[in-house]
């Protein structure tokens, strides 16, 4: 288009006022009056029948059949005001002609069955009901009003044939019908692709029907019909245009004067029966009319409207009820239920003496089935699992959906001796796979147990010693139950203060080394030392390596722990070579998990630049059972022996090496477990490290044992052929001072 929506219709009503002007200036030139009106009119319709016929060539299937109707009805109409041009030239008829009342009345009926015809096949975007009201109180005022100022008074001031009486009934009934559908599809339409072509149509029809009405009211009144001719041509301007938007809609336009008109139309109803009031107090002469009638009608349609949005909020809080206290995907019970029933139930057991169970349960690895399958899967496994809960427990207990595949089962009355027996039959409930989407799926349970008041006397406290019990099943395993257990919590409560500690360990400066010696077995000099990180917190006191580093390895702290480590040890070391004593090397342990990131042999050359120590005198430890990505590992391994930096393997004989390994593998050091160590006493022993010795020298590596506390150790060590050790026996790790000190020694 040329032109936007608003120009348009401005245009259009411009034009609209200058004609109604025009006819006043010539409205008492009878003739002349009526003349130009069916001139404008035949005009305007012989333009939309071309235009209309262009639309249903562009269009296809039902809405050309659509703008195929419209324009067989404006046919008529045009062929209705060629008669009536006919008649006021040779029969000087001024007012609308009652021969050409059929053909009129033809091409209302094809309008009105065009309308019903695109209301049948419009696509709808919401529901009917949401504006039914407001348009049955409309029609309903139309109707009246129509009757009692337009009908009523035509048939009783004139005496027509029966014929004529049955155009006359049957063009109010169109006309009223067609701003029935009118309106109707102006609703239905504000959210349809064909909404610009569709609202400029019916906009075309209501105010053509108004003008109608009008012209037949002020005509059997004697009133001049100026308003009704401009309200007839306004009309068909609208409706002329409306064809011509035809081939610009591609996609839902915004009206301004559609979103106004929603925004009022809950009030419009009552608008329209304030003005019904109006008109009925106006002509009321203490007689029952049409006007009373429409008045009680659309009264009992607002009592009617009131009852129904009455009971339909009522559903719907009981919905907004259901969706509040249960879990949409599940149906059982929610979280906030949960809560609000556990308050009840504790109530009723301290009433009444009798304890209850609670069990915490979730699926274990159900993480990776949403990952691999899909969410979809995954909500299927959670609804079938509900079903078979609820199904087991709902004449005993209530089962409860509080989060994720997190679900509690209350059992009242019930004493903690049963509570295995119900943990097993919720394991014997998922036993059996479970079939969804043609996948089959096996899935278990960890469960947590708990009683009430034995385990907690407040709902927090219960949930929370509930859920450290669950916790404890999945460290024993898949499909396994746990009860509280006070002592096992303590154990818990402290891992979990750990992982929280552990952010700020490093940032408070928390960790310490300590460096214990190295020792030359054959002359005990002094050939390195081994450094170990020491955590000494304020409030839970002096952690041991063993405790935290777990926990730093599966929380990711780790790395950030052994770079901390790998540059205080650097720095720390660079102390002895400033003074002197560039014969000895530092140790430092490993994650195997560093040794899988790619970037590792770079941090490590940063942290030599930065201490200013050369690679050979640092040496890496790794645990030999920790190994994971060998290939990554080799790579890193490779890197880092090329510079120089040295490589043992901790805590040989405890893990899975191979020869194949400690060939690939660029160590420089074998470390004995101390474990073989401890049991040098017994013959068997001796066999198993006289065998890693002659391994780790066969391979050129220097043997290192683990853990020397006695002098015979060492003395049967060093008979062996292992050349150095570690231990107790020579010195406990030590502090960077006093490490200082021992050396002077």
């Amino acid at each position: 288009m040329l032109f936007s929506k608003p120009k348009i219709i401005t245009s259009i009503l411009i034009l609209t006022v200058l004609y109604f002007v025009f006819l006043l200036f010539i409205q008492d030139m009878e003739g002349i009056h009526t003349f130009v009106n069916i001139c404008v009119s035949i005009v305007v319709s012989l333009v939309g029948f071309k235009w209309v016929c262009q639309a249903s060539l562009i269009t296809k299937e039902r809405r050309r059949r659509f703008w195929l109707i419209i324009a067989i009805g404006l046919f008529f109409f045009c062929v209705a005001n060629f008669i009536w041009l006919y008649m006021l030239v040779f029969f000087q008829a001024t007012t609308f002609p009652i021969a050409s009342l059929p053909v009129l009345v033809i091409a209302y009926v094809s309008f009105l069955v065009a309308l019903l015809y695109k209301i049948k096949t419009i696509e709808m975007k919401e529901s009917v009901q949401s504006f039914f009201f407001t348009i049955s109180v409309f029609v309903t005022f139309i109707i009246v009003v129509h009757i009692y100022y337009f009908v009523q008074p035509i048939m009783s001031l004139v005496d027509y044939s029966k014929g004529m009486t049955f155009f006359i009934l049957v063009f109010q009934i169109c006309t009223l019908s067609i701003l029935f559908a009118n309106v109707f599809l102006f609703y239905i339409s504000r959210k349809s692709m064909e909404k610009d072509s569709i609202l400029f149509l019916v906009s075309g029809m209501f105010f053509h029907m108004i003008g109608v009405i009008l012209y037949f009211y002020f005509s059997v009144n004697n009133m001049s019909v100026v308003i009704a001719y401009s309200l007839w041509t306004l009309g068909l301007l609208f409706f002329l245009l409306s064809a011509k938007l035809v081939k610009e809609y591609t996609e839902v336009s915004e009206w301004k004067m559609v979103k106004y008109v929603e925004s009022k139309e809950s009030i419009l109803p009552y608008i329209i029966i304030l003005i019904l009031l109006i008109m009925l107090m106006e002509s009321y002469h203490w007689k029952i009319n049409v006007l009373m009638i429409g008045m009680i009608i659309m009264l009992l349609m607002i009592i009617g409207r009131q009852w129904y949005v009455m009971q339909r909020n009522k559903e719907l809080m009981q919905e907004y009820s259901y969706l509040a206290f249960h879990d949409t995907l599940t149906e059982l019970k929610n979280r906030t239920k949960f809560t609000k029933d556990l308050e009840t139930i504790m109530e009723e057991s301290e009433r009444t003496s009798q304890p209850f169970l609670m069990f915490l349960m979730d699926l274990d690895q159900f993480k990776s089935i949403n990952d691999t399958m899909g969410h979809n899967v995954g909500d299927r496994l959670l609804s079938e699992a509900a079903k078979r809960l609820k199904h087991a427990f709902e004449p005993v207990g209530t089962v409860y959906r509080i989060g994720g595949d997190e679900f509690v089962i209350i059992v009242p009355n019930v004493r903690r001796v049963f509570g295995t027996l119900y943990a097993k039959t919720i394991l014997h409930l998922f036993s059996s796979p479970f079939i969804i989407k043609n996948h089959t799926i096996t899935i278990s349970p960890s469960i947590g147990i708990s009683v009430y008041p034995d385990d907690g006397q407040e709902q927090d406290t219960l949930l929370h010693h509930t859920d450290a019990a669950m916790y404890l099943s999945k460290q024993k395993g898949k499909a396994q139950y746990c009860y509280f257990n006070q002592q096992l919590y303590q154990t818990i409560l402290r891992k979990r203060n750990i992982e929280v500690e552990l952010k700020q360990a490093i940032e408070f400066e928390q960790f310490s080394l300590y460096f214990q010696p190295k020792i030359n077995l054959t002359n005990e000099s002094v050939i390195g030392f081994e450094a170990f990180i020491r955590w000494d917190h304020p409030r839970l006191g002096l952690v041991s390596p063993r405790e935290f580093i777990p926990i730093a390895e599966e929380t990711g702290y780790i790395f950030a722990i052994d770079e901390w480590v790998l540059l205080r040890a650097c720095e720390q070391f660079k102390q002895q070579l400033d003074a002197g004593r560039d014969n000895l090397t530092v140790s430092v342990n490993v994650s195997a998990k560093q040794l899988e990131q790619t970037y590792f042999g770079k941090k490590i050359k940063k942290i030599l630049e930065q201490t200013g120590i050369e690679p050979k005198y640092l040496e890496l430890e790794i645990t030999e059972s920790e190994m994971g990505n060998i290939g990554q590992t080799i790579d890193t391994l490779n890197e880092l022996h090329a510079i120089g930096v040295r490589i043992a393997i901790d805590n040989f004989g405890i893990g899975y090496s191979s020869l194949h390994i400690l060939q690939s593998l660029p160590f420089d050091t074998i470390k004995i477990d101390q474990s073989f160590v401890s049991q040098l006493e017994e013959k068997e022993n001796i066999s198993v490290i006289k065998t890693i010795i002659d391994i780790g020298l066969n391979l050129n590596m220097e043997v290192i044992a683990e853990g020397i506390e006695t002098a015979y150790q060492a003395r049967t060590l060093a008979n062996l052929k292992c050349d150095y050790g570690q231990g107790y026996f020579f010195s406990k790790p030590l502090p960077i001072e006093r490490l200082s000190q021992f050396l002077e020694q």
